[in-house]
């Protein structure tokens, strides 16, 4: 009798556990890291709602594209911004940059220089030792500065009171502009940006309103393809992109619904983590050899719905390629 019980217990098991799986592919909720993941009840009251940042920050990594036991960060404690160079097997840091804030996330690049932009929207690079910092650019609003090669950027700007516009802009170390780009759609162009050994620019491309989507510019042959379409919500806004190296996978993050990947080819959306209010994702990177992501995690706690604020503290995290193993780099 006790093994048949048993048999009856586990096969019940099983079935459950069939169910569940089936529910998962069915439901873009289940996956990953959905545990303690919870959004925040509807604000009371009137009022803006504030955002409270913890004193001590880690933000926007990016792997050293050569070294997979290399990452460069944003390390922000109350007042004091330093750009950090680490080393995943000895634990050891450099920093690079002390006392200067700096906007989005730094690129690194194949022939030892970081791009990045400072707070006065310009771009700068350095050298990975710390060393011949100068200026690229010297007009306003300047983001998303991304590698074109080893000595070119492809880069988006905003204001329409730059030399050409709005629109993105591909200039040389020097700060010579080589060409502007515009999205086929009118109004819009390519904004986080990250771009693949095949000169291809993937990247988050919004027009006409709330319409947007992730589309590919391929710049030798100046075409565009769109991965997938969808309406802004805030929600699904894309915070960071980055290419895999096999230059088929873009790996992507949005606001509140996690970490994601599409193939360029099979248009395939594959959910690999999830997100919400207490837990989302934004700058990440993928190790050179396409086995590790690193990420900026934002755990939001002790949220009051009246009028509706909370705490918010960026740490980086590194998992597998596939989101398995995720885990807090400095703890």
């Amino acid at each position: 009798m006790k093994w048949l019980l048993k048999l009856i217990f586990t096969s019940g098991l099983l079935a459950l556990m069939c169910i569940f799986c089936q529910t998962c592919k069915r439901d873009p909720i289940c996956c990953l890291g959905c545990g303690n993941c919870e959004n925040f009840p509807k604000k009371q009251g009137v009022g803006i709602s504030e955002i409270i940042q913890k004193n001590s920050q880690k933000k926007s990594p990016c792997f050293n594209p050569i070294n997979p036991e290399e990452i460069i960060y944003v390390k922000v404690e109350g007042k004091k911004h330093q750009l950090i160079k680490y080393n995943l097997q000895f634990n050891s840091e450099t920093v690079l940059i002390d006392n200067t804030r700096i906007v989005g996330q730094p690129k690194w690049g194949k022939a030892g220089w970081i791009v990045f932009v400072k707070s006065d929207l310009n771009i700068y690079l350095i050298k990975d030792n710390g060393d011949s910092i100068r200026q690229i650019t010297s007009y306003f609003e300047n983001n998303h500065p991304s590698f074109l090669g080893i000595d070119k950027f492809f880069f988006s700007v905003g204001a329409e009171t730059s030399p050409g516009a709005s629109g993105n802009k591909i200039v040389d170390f020097w700060g010579n502009r080589l060409d502007s780009i515009k999205p086929s759609d009118p109004g819009g162009f390519f904004w986080r940006n990250d771009i693949n050994n095949n000169k291809e620019v993937a990247s988050m491309v919004c027009s006409n309103g709330n319409k947007c989507s992730i589309s590919i510019h391929n710049i030798s042959s100046q075409s565009n393809t769109s991965l997938n379409e969808f309406e802004s919500s805030g929600s699904n806004d894309i915070t960071g992109i980055f290419w895999h190296p096999n230059n088929n996978d873009i790996f992507y993050s949005t606001y509140r619904e996690g970490l994601f990947k599409v193939n360029k080819n099979s248009k395939t959306i594959t959910k690999i983590r999830c997100g919400c209010d207490s837990r989302s994702y934004r700058n990440l990177s993928i190790s050179p050899d396409g086995q590790k992501i690193i990420v900026e995690r934002v755990d939001a706690t002790d949220y009051t719905d009246n009028p509706g604020s909370w705490t918010e503290e960026a740490k980086i995290y590194i998992m597998d390629i596939d989101g398995k193993n995720e885990k807090n780099v400095f703890e």
